[in-house]
């Protein structure tokens, strides 16, 4: 019982929120400078979705520390036993308590943000009609049964089946109704294909080998590779090259059936479709600033059309997924030219608790000064009787 004390009174102690403040201090400038030289993405899963980690100070020192994963949790676990287990009753703290909950929000937010949420982009030409949109970093490999176009049957391995299938490293995967096992090795997050032999010593299949890659600084640019091998129950195995640029799976028949095998970006279906109608792009006149990005663009949804307007400033939001105007393109279009239009897609069911939060938290504030004013005033007012 006494060890339960003062674990509880050590969570909930102004000492460690304001060590777990600095370290989000340290972690925030220690992230910020990893940043230049291996871009945001890196960045992001070293110093902030980690549970742990080490920071090679001046290239050469080791020095653990704990990740922004594990530093917000504790800060949520002191902000709930401190900020509202601990906090003095009465109505003098209600502005505090209040406060309090906005931040709890904030971190609640925060956490459902990162385990839920998922975006990427969606590139639309003028007339084009789409209902899913591309991850910007997560890879997948698609496996198809092609022998009929219109019940044709996909599989998909996510990033994480394979991701750690480096050099020498294996992995089978079997999918229902297909004749064979898919191992798939060697994968690498960056890697060019080349004509054997290549220089990295990668084995040659048809001709061509894989070769790593360093990993380029933003991780969009990186063009990921792997090898495939085909083992079907009866015979002999098949060997394939996968790459993110290829022009065309990996393809192979197998029992009469046509198969193919493909490394892409991750595709995330929509509810529904949207067609790029027309897109607008103006300059202040004089200038190089953007005056105008515009979408004009249909949403289908069962059957029903309805214009929809994407501008820089006003998102389309519908069914949890939200489209911000990103790019377009081509970059030197003349007037007439087919246009394209990007659109940066989020699905983040917490994308307006920040904006609740601090409501709360700013109602909260503003209730505590007003309190503290009211009680200053009624002693002065005490003092002058």
């Amino acid at each position: 019982m006494h060890l339960l004390k003062k674990t509880f009174a050590f969570l909930a102690s102004y000492g460690l929120a304001c060590v777990l403040f600095v370290l989000l201090f340290l972690l925030t400038f220690l992230g910020t400078l990893y940043q230049v030289d291996h871009g945001l993405y890196a960045a992001q899963k070293q110093y902030f979705e980690s549970i742990v980690l080490v920071h090679w100070a001046f290239g050469f020192l080791p020095i653990p520390l704990p990740g922004g994963y594990l530093v917000m949790t504790l800060l949520f676990v002191n902000l709930l036993l401190g900020g509202f287990v601990r906090l003095r009753e009465g109505w003098v703290k209600v502005g505090v308590l209040i406060a309090h909950i906005g931040m709890g929000m904030l971190l609640a937010g925060s956490f459902i943000t990162y385990r839920a949420s998922f975006g990427g982009h969606l590139k639309l030409n003028e007339g084009e009609t789409k209902k899913e949109f591309i991850s910007y970093n997560e890879w997948e490999i698609a496996v198809t049964d092609t022998s009929s176009a219109d019940t044709a049957t996909e599989y998909q391995i996510r990033e994480a089946n394979f991701a750690r299938l480096t050099e020498d490293r294996s992995r089978d995967f079997r999918f229902p109704d297909f004749p064979f096992t898919l191992r798939i090795s060697r994968f690498s997050p960056n890697a060019t294909l080349t004509k054997a032999p290549g220089t990295g010593g990668s084995p040659a299949v048809n001709g061509f080998c894989l070769e790593a890659q360093p990993e380029e600084r933003e991780n969009e640019a990186n063009v990921a590779g792997a090898y495939a091998e085909v083992l079907p129950a009866n015979g002999a195995s098949q060997q394939g090259l996968l790459w993110g640029q290829a022009r065309q799976p990996y393809a192979f028949t197998l029992d009469g059936r046509s198969f193919t095998v493909e490394l892409r970006k991750r595709q995330f279906p929509l509810p529904f479709a949207l067609r790029l109608d027309k897109f607008t792009f103006e300059r202040h006149p004089g200038t190089m600033m953007a005056k105008v990005y515009r979408s004009n663009a249909t949403k289908i949804e069962n059957g029903v059309e309805e214009a929809v307007e994407i501008t820089m400033n006003e998102p389309l939001r519908h069914l949890g997924y939200t489209f911000y105007q990103s790019s377009y393109g081509p970059q030197n279009a003349k007037p007439g030219d087919r246009m394209y239009s990007v659109l940066a897609v989020v699905r983040n069911p917490a994308d307006q608790v920040p904006l609740y939060s601090c409501l709360v938290i700013a109602a909260g504030m503003t209730a505590h000064f007003l309190l503290a004013l009211f009680r200053y005033l009624r002693r002065e007012a005490r003092k002058s009787v």
